[in-house]
């Protein structure tokens, strides 16, 4: 049994470990959901029309020919979401009268009023596009992590021996595809939070819209991947593990402060410790 003792120096074995057996375990579990189960062209044009009209942005991959052929972020500018009516604010209930509250406590926003343009990122209901200050060069989903992320791909199919694949990647703080077991599998709403549900909870699953929901979908990877009783996404390292691994130090945006010559400004600090001299 390789799993015990040493393994060969510079060994390519993907069980490293019988830990690491129990992750590949996990990962064959999602792609075996009836989702993914047979996956073909139309199962990547369903997720793509899932991310882009229910999720609003995501990463589309492929590799052809062990080669990096396309990593293409999207978002969708003209995004509504459906879970507008859902949502309550504190008070009154009117949007002036929570903003003029919160006014005095926080930074002055550039508030989206049509709710129904507002996002969610993990259990965060987001509804500023951009600072004031930052409207002509304003970005509908921020690039952040975009450099490591086609590095770690490309790096791959530099060093290894790939098979032609499709996926979407998902950099954002929470898993995007949601799946009931009880349910045969069924996808359901990711965000049920917004509906005052328990996501933990099958029983308490909201269903999803029907614009969102289809029989078979490509798989889409996740720095949070969850539990796979209750997600799909399949664990993907995060940008920052990957600039632990390679020792190697991205740009965290390719939009950058100017000085008065218009030559960039770097000023970021490393986002943590993995990065930070």
């Amino acid at each position: 049994d390789y799993l015990e003792g040493d393994l060969p120096e510079n060994s390519k074995n993907v069980f490293e470990s019988k830990a690491a057996k129990n992750v590949v375990d996990t990962v064959a579990f999602r792609l075996n959901l009836p989702i993914h189960r047979c996956l073909t062209p139309k199962s990547t044009e369903n997720t793509l029309k899932y991310l882009f009209f229910h999720m609003k942005c995501g990463i589309y991959v492929m590799i052809r020919d062990g080669k990096l052929r396309i990593f293409a972020p999207f978002v969708n500018s003209e995004y509504r979401n459906t879970w507008n009516n859902a949502l309550t604010l504190e008070g009154d209930g009117s949007l002036d009268s929570y903003y003029t509250q919160k006014a005095g406590l926080y930074r002055e926003e550039n508030v989206e009023k049509d709710q129904s343009k507002w996002w969610a990122n993990g259990n965060i209901i987001c509804n500023e596009l951009c600072k004031k200050e930052d409207k002509n060069k304003m970005q509908f989903w921020g690039d952040h992590f975009l450099a490591p992320l086609r590095d770690m791909l490309g790096e791959a199919c530099r060093e290894r021996d790939m098979p032609d694949c499709e996926f979407f990647l998902n950099k954002r703080d929470y898993p995007q595809l949601k799946v009931n077991i009880p349910r045969g599998g069924e996808p359901v709403e990711p965000y049920g939070f917004i509906f005052d549900k328990d996501d933990r909870d099958p029983d308490q699953d909201v269903d999803l819209a029907p614009r969102a929901k289809f029989n078979t979908y490509a798989p889409i990877v996740s720095f949070y991947a969850a539990s796979p009783e209750r997600f799909s996404d399949i664990p993907w390292p995060s940008s920052e593990d990957w600039e632990g691994a390679c020792g190697l130090v991205f740009p965290q945006t390719f939009m950058h402060k100017k000085d008065k010559k218009g030559n960039a400004i770097f000023d970021g600090k490393p986002r943590d410790l993995f990065t930070e001299a």
